[in-house]
């Protein structure tokens, strides 16, 4: 399981660069296999935004969003998770007065 963190530090030269290399040139050679949830997108874009705006990154960032979705991930769905939390409306039913919550 991989997070926006380790994506970006994959995409651009940061800390842990050598280690999430290593990582994403493993799961390319078919030797692991990364899963992230699909949330790891727009993360990932966010960050690398964000150290733009900050000044550590110039605007060739934006070319570096591009390579998001060919890395070696797959993404799972955090919608699926989400409809067996009892809050959900798949779910959910509001409780009436004479039946109390189940």
């Amino acid at each position: 399981m991989v997070d926006a963190s380790a994506v970006v530090e994959y995409l651009v030269e940061l800390k842990l660069t050598a280690p999430a290399t290593r990582l994403f040139h493993w799961a390319a050679e078919g030797r692991v296999e990364l899963w992230a949830p699909d949330l790891v997108y727009p993360e990932s874009a966010s960050a690398l935004r964000k150290l733009v705006r900050l000044g550590a990154l110039d605007d060739s960032a934006a070319e570096t969003v591009e390579y998001l979705t060919v890395l070696p991930i797959t993404a799972a769905g955090t919608a699926a998770r989400s409809t067996s939390h009892p809050t959900t409306p798949a779910t959910w039913r509001s409780p009436t007065p004479s039946t109390p919550p189940s």
